[in-house]
């Protein structure tokens, strides 16, 4: 009984009161809570079971509702929120009444009134909505090189303590390279866009004690570093020269007119012409004149857009430009194509001994290329069996194992910008030593062909010994003719030697 008696006193002590207006402030993209609390009391709960809760909307003197709660515990939506809005029963136990607005849209901005009834007894509580939000003054992606203007929104105007601008965990001021802050702080500009400055960008604010942020996420449509540092390309003519272009994000979400593709500008070219390009449906067309097969450039809407000339024509030397245009605004990077040779003091197959030069080089070298030659394995073309620095390549006496593949590679800034092979021929690789054959086949080779050498040198001298006697002694030449014809008279017609012959058989 004296429990009853305290809880009605409660009860009586808070009935149709209201709370002190609340400031909420709230973003798009992670919505909103709107508070409203009384007292919690499981007796009060005990002795009142049924619990109505109506949250409307107050705008230019007009109520709506959001939602209620009927007698049997059923949530009812208004037309207010639509089905944004939604507060949890089974919090009612504890006192709390609040209601989440997700996803919540700046037009959710007003004041709003939360009224909580158990039995006769009832409270209300007002809360102010503002509404926060950053917005871009273009849609994403951005290009790289342009400018863009956010902006940091409230639903409605208000006295704001301060204004922070915050990207990558660094505060933005008015003397930031690039940035200019107007409007008390609320709108930022920043100039000459870079691939770096993507990523996520904070407005904070401050008010009556409160702290309120909002973000944007911005993104910025450019070419990678691997592109960037690239500006020359050397490839020898029926060679595959690849021009390189890879941009830092997939050109996804773009609205409007989009297009990527390459121009070429010949040595005897007064404007580029644009040779081949996508556009927003990934669709490969052929521009400019003359016959483009060999040029292949894949148009799958993704990042890479490398050229791939194959084979290389002498006619195909010049400035290639890749771009990415969206909406009339276009980024561009341009790349030399140059056709590197190679040049040899000897012209042919070279005989062994002899000196060679090889000269890599082109008529388009800046000066700061850095040459590299080395000789292919034949067993394993991945590996080099000789390696030399510089532009010319000399070889005082050639050998058999030095026949084969020479490649001249160019560097810039470190890089591999090209190269170019030369088939060395040495006379005497055709008929023995390779390059590929082993020491103990050479040296066999040598020794088998001493040998026959000192046989046949060994003949020539018998006969020529033969020879000889017979001129000098021709008497003795006579007796021993007849001395063989009378032997033939006594055992017959087999000659002395024939007989001879049998007795050893």
């Amino acid at each position: 009984m004296l429990q009853d008696l305290i809880l009605l006193f409660l009860v009586c002590t808070i009935s149709k009161v209201s709370c002190s207006d609340m400031e909420v402030f709230a973003t798009s993209e992670s919505g909103g809570i709107l508070p409203c609390h009384w007292l919690s009391s499981k007796a009060w709960q005990h002795k009142y079971t049924k619990t109505y809760v109506r949250w409307e909307k107050n705008q230019n003197g007009v109520s709506s509702t959001v939602l209620w709660t009927k007698n049997n515990g059923i949530i009812m939506m208004g037309n207010a929120l639509s089905r944004r809005a939604l507060i949890n029963e089974p919090h009612f136990k504890d006192g709390d009444f609040s209601m989440r607005i997700k996803p919540m849209l700046p037009e959710d901005a007003g004041v709003y009134t939360c009224t909580v009834q158990l039995g006769v007894f009832q409270k209300q509580c007002r809360v102010k909505l503002h509404v926060m939000q950053v917005t871009s003054s273009q849609d994403s992606p951005v290009l790289e090189n342009d400018s863009v203007r956010l902006t940091c929104d409230l639903t409605d105007e208000i006295d704001l303590g301060t204004v922070a601008w915050y990207h990558k965990g660094s505060r933005i001021y008015s003397t930031t390279p690039r940035c200019t802050l107007q409007r008390d702080g609320r709108e930022l500009t920043v100039r000459n866009l870079t691939v770096h400055d993507s990523g996520t960008w904070k407005c904070e604010l401050k008010h009556k004690n409160k702290t309120a942020m909002a973000t944007h996420d911005l993104h910025i449509l450019g070419f990678s570093n691997s592109t960037v540092q690239t500006h020359s390309i050397y490839a020898g003519v029926g060679s595959v020269a690849m021009l390189p272009c890879t941009l830092n994000m997939k050109p996804e979400g773009i609205q409007g007119r989009f297009y990527t593709g390459w121009s070429h500008k010949g040595e005897s070219d007064t404007v580029a012409e644009e040779i081949l390009l996508t556009n927003s449906r990934a669709v490969l067309e052929q521009a400019g004149k003359g016959e483009r097969s060999h040029l292949v450039f894949q148009a799958d809407g993704s990042e890479n857009l490398t050229l791939t000339i194959s084979p290389m024509r002498e006619a195909d030397r010049g400035i290639y430009t890749c771009f990415v245009e969206i909406g009339g605004k276009r980024i561009e990077k341009s790349i030399r194509l140059a056709v590197l040779t190679i040049v040899s003091s000897g012209m042919g197959m070279m005989r062994e001994g002899a000196t060679i030069q090889l000269t890599c080089g082109s008529s388009e070298l800046s000066g700061g290329e850095r040459f590299e030659w080395h000789q292919l394995d034949p067993t394993n073309t991945s590996q080099s069996r000789k390696t030399y620095w510089g532009q010319t390549l000399v070889l005082p006496a050639v050998s058999g194992t030095e026949a084969g593949k020479w490649v001249c590679t160019v560097y810039q800034d470190g890089i591999e910008v090209g190269h170019v092979e030369y088939d060395l021929k040495v006379a005497e690789s055709l008929y023995g030593t390779r390059a590929n054959d082993s020491p103990w086949k050479t040296t066999f080779g040598v020794i088998a062909a001493l040998l026959i050498l000192l046989l046949l040198a060994l003949l020539a001298a018998f006969l020529r010994q033969r020879k000889r006697r017979e001129q000098r002694f021709p008497a003795l030449e006579s007796s021993r003719n007849a001395a063989i014809s009378a032997m033939k008279k006594v055992f017959g017609e087999k000659s002395v030697e024939e007989r001879k012959d049998e007795e050893c058989l």
